[in-house]
């Protein structure tokens, strides 16, 4: 997990190294700069992919989870021209 900023026309990544919350049943949104990066995935995630995981939560433990591919909307930020074409 990462945060992505704009600051004076450069983007910059910083690791989210204090953790997401997700509260028990809810559903959690990505924005404000928020990514959940893959490392060297085997190929190329196309929109329609499901994409297996697993989340590691400090009270809950490990979980397994599928993360859906969708088209990029088009109100993403400046912080992510090149991520995801």
């Amino acid at each position: 997990m990462h945060r992505s900023t704009l600051t004076d026309g450069i983007a910059r990544m910083q690791p989210m190294t204090e953790g997401l919350v997700i509260p028990a049943g809810e559903t959690v949104w990505l924005d404000n700069g928020m990514d959940a990066m893959f490392v060297q995935p085997v190929e190329r995630y196309r929109a329609g992919d499901e994409v297996p995981a697993t989340l590691v939560f400090e009270k809950a433990g490990r979980i397994d989870v599928t993360f859906k591919v969708e088209e990029r909307s088009t109100g993403s930020g400046a912080a992510h021209e090149g991520h995801g074409q």
